[in-house]
């Protein structure tokens, strides 16, 4: 995750180990956009708001709509209140 200044982060980049890379930018509730690949080709694209309710769109197939469960929204709680304490609220 990275910001730009000192007053959040708004971009979430990711690489796994199978050559997925994924790019996102965050608004100010958490909710995003942005797209994977794989070794370079679009996967999709996912966006979701702040609540996590998103939309995953594979390419070339339909799009798949998704709510969190409780336990997902309690555990995405709990590890935010887990990063800003061991890392402060902004980017560094």
């Amino acid at each position: 995750m990275s910001g730009a200044g000192d007053t959040r982060w708004e971009r979430w980049e990711l690489i796994g180990e199978d050559g997925t890379t994924g790019s996102f930018t965050l608004d100010e509730d958490l909710g995003g956009a942005g797209e994977l690949r794989r070794h370079g080709r679009l996967l999709g694209t996912l966006n979701w708001d702040g609540s996590a309710a998103g939309t995953l769109q594979p390419a070339g197939a339909g799009a798949i709509h998704a709510v969190p469960s409780a336990a997902a929204r309690d555990f995405r709680i709990d590890q935010w209140i887990r990063n800003v304490a061991s890392t402060g609220p902004t980017p560094g």
